[in-house]
């Protein structure tokens, strides 16, 4: 399934599909073709329990804490990729 966002846009990965049990996320951009200067983009995942909410600042995966605690969720940096 693939998934189209824009700034700021959400999604749902377990709409429609409640088993679901691992994913992989890759995030592409083109290159920047209006003013020439290199951008970076930005990532996080929290991982919430049944109830919704986080349990602790460990449950936010992001440019500061790459890895959760349980190795099943982590950001992977500068993979390039040539076409």
């Amino acid at each position: 399934m693939a998934v189209s966002l824009t700034k700021g846009q959400k999604v749902d990965l377990t709409k429609g599909n409640a088993g679901l049990k691992q994913i992989i996320v890759g995030l592409g951009w083109d290159a920047n073709k209006y003013d020439g200067d290199d951008f970076d983009l930005d990532s996080a995942t929290f991982l919430i329990g049944a109830n919704g909410k986080v349990r602790n600042s460990d449950d936010f995966v992001y440019y500061n804490n790459l890895k959760h605690s349980r190795p099943f969720v982590q950001i992977v940096l500068k993979v390039t990729l040539s076409f």
